[in-house]
């Protein structure tokens, strides 16, 4: 095939397995059983993906092996109900259809081990979507690498993917240990979870010792929940947990010290997936695809009810079809809501459609729609999304009002950040930059201008008042200083320079990212 005897498109597709390969020193090539290939919604793909794939099927590209599409840009069949562009509907078409006659199935999901595609312990496959491959690695203990787009499918036309990384044993054990001693409620808290962790291990293969939570292993939803956010705030494509998933048991040696991060609390990782909003008017669920589970419970929660916000439940369209035969899809959309097949929010041109602000359950959504699809967010678990659909607002956030005393009396907002440790303006904060230099510290390498800038109190020099006046005047100083206990080196500061600022507050209840807002000697936490 390299040499060009099966003709053009395979020697293409060979010609990119063996660069494979040849950059990760493979020591063969291996049969895989299935490809999953990303790179079908129009809107990732543009004119020019297009053309590449149209290009490769007139080249006479065919696969060989099962494969399978990830989500398109829109519902194939409904498309003018979600409001999608008649010129996007057309081009998005001319995609699944190229695929279609390489022999790709259009499954458009990113969950096809819910619609008959689940590999057996073992095999090889070519998974593309982030939170398939991770799925079909940690909960199923297939072997797929993240693949690219080109790369599954074209491992999906020679049969075959070069043997490396999560190929080979000896790349799945574990890099870290991740000790969770927070409980774990919902699948917004397993996603919070994967956020956080991701973060942390970057392409690493974490070990998860959930430590706070009962013997009940986590629901299906909560470890797709879990994968999928950990691929998209990292790299994950594999992941541990004690006692749970299947290839847990020999992941750590006894004889090999790993990295160790401990996990107490998860408001950060969801203070991060927020946004500073009240009003909502598009709930989304389903990143990954909503299982017949989920979209069961949807139902439930909305019999009786009508939203006033538009509301997407996003599936596979086997899913989909499931859910009708039992009556679920019309008692979501008597309410008002959609139930969309072939899609989701992170494909979809959902920018074009005129929302502005959207509650989730999916931690990978949260992640990626403030960037992609121009939407602010909120994140949580399903019944607060069900219940902002309802309501068009965002009940869940847990606003907290504190009161302290105010030093320099003002109002101000701003996203907090906390310090946990004292800070030092001499020294500690550079006046020409407004980035947190003291070697050390938790904030180093943090720029505090526009924040709220949260700490127990102050330390260091006397001149540290100045090094706040010289900030206030470089228009890079904090917007507002929240103390537990007041330091006259930083009240002075803060004086000279206007910048508002309370004391006496227990800044316990506040974490980095939270929206505050302050008016004298009032803290509000958002």
């Amino acid at each position: 095939m390299l040499a060009g005897a099966e003709g053009p498109a395979p020697q293409k597709a060979m010609q990119i397995i063996v660069a494979l390969g040849e950059i990760y020193d493979a020591p063969e090539l291996v049969p895989i059983c299935s490809a999953q290939v990303a790179g079908v919604s129009y809107k990732n793909l543009g004119e020019a993906g297009l053309e590449f794939l149209a290009d490769w099927a007139a080249q006479g590209a065919r696969v060989r092996v099962p494969a399978f599409m990830n989500p398109a840009g829109m519902d194939l069949e409904r498309w003018q109900e979600m409001g999608i562009a008649s010129e996007f509907a057309e081009q998005q078409k001319r995609v699944v259809e190229i695929l279609s006659t390489m022999g790709v199935v259009p499954s458009c999901t990113c969950t096809p081990y819910l619609v008959g595609y689940e590999p057996r312990p073992g095999e090889h496959l070519a998974w593309s979507e982030s939170s398939a491959a991770s799925y079909a690695n940690s909960v199923l203990a297939a072997r797929s690498n993240r693949e690219g787009g080109p790369s599954a499918l074209a491992a999906a036309i020679v049969g075959r993917t070069a043997c490396y990384g999560l190929h080979l044993a000896r790349n799945r054990v574990a890099t870290h240990v991740v000790e969770v001693t927070c409980q774990l409620g919902d699948e917004a808290d397993f996603g919070a979870l994967g956020y956080a962790v991701g973060i942390q291990v970057g392409e690493g293969v974490p070990y998860l010792r959930l430590l706070g939570q009962p013997t009940v292993a986590p629901r299906r939803e909560m470890l797709m929940a879990l994968g999928a956010a950990m691929a998209a705030s990292g790299a994950v494509a594999l992941y541990h947990v004690e006692g749970v998933t299947p290839e847990a048991g020999h992941a750590v040696s006894a004889d090999r010290s790993l990295p160790v991060i401990e996990i107490e609390d998860l408001s950060e990782a969801h203070a991060a997936l927020n946004s500073p909003l009240d009003a909502v008017d598009f709930v989304t669920l389903g990143c990954p695809h909503s299982t017949l589970e989920d979209i069961q419970r949807v139902a439930s929660l909305l019999a009786g009810r009508k939203v006033r916000t538009a509301l997407w439940i996003t599936t596979s369209r086997q899913v989909r079809d499931q859910a009708q035969e039992r009556g679920f899809v019309e008692s979501i959309e008597t309410a008002g809501g959609q139930v969309v097949a072939d899609t989701c929010l992170v494909v979809s041109p959902v920018e074009e459609l005129g929302f502005k602000a959207m509650a989730t359950n999916s931690a990978k959504a949260a992640y990626y729609s403030p960037a992609h699809a121009k939407l602010q967010r909120r994140f949580g678990n399903m019944a607060q999304c069900i219940e902002a659909a309802v309501s068009g607002r965002w009940s869940g956030a847990s606003d907290r009002n504190l009161r302290g005393r105010a030093v320099l009396s003002g109002r101000a907002c701003g996203s907090a950040l906390v310090s946990s440790v004292a800070v030092g303006f001499l020294g500690g904060v550079d006046p020409d930059t407004g980035t947190v230099i003291e070697p050390g510290h938790p904030l180093e390498g943090r720029s505090i201008a526009g924040s709220v800038l949260v700490f127990p109190t102050g330390k260091g020099s006397t001149v540290g008042s100045y090094t706040l006046y010289r900030l206030a005047k470089n228009g890079l100083a904090p917007a507002a200083i929240v103390n537990a206990h007041s330091e006259a080196i930083v009240a002075v500061g803060a004086i000279i320079s206007g910048i508002p600022m309370v004391d006496q507050i227990d800044i316990s209840q506040i974490s980095t990212g939270d929206w505050i807002v302050i008016d004298g000697e009032d803290v509000r936490v958002e």
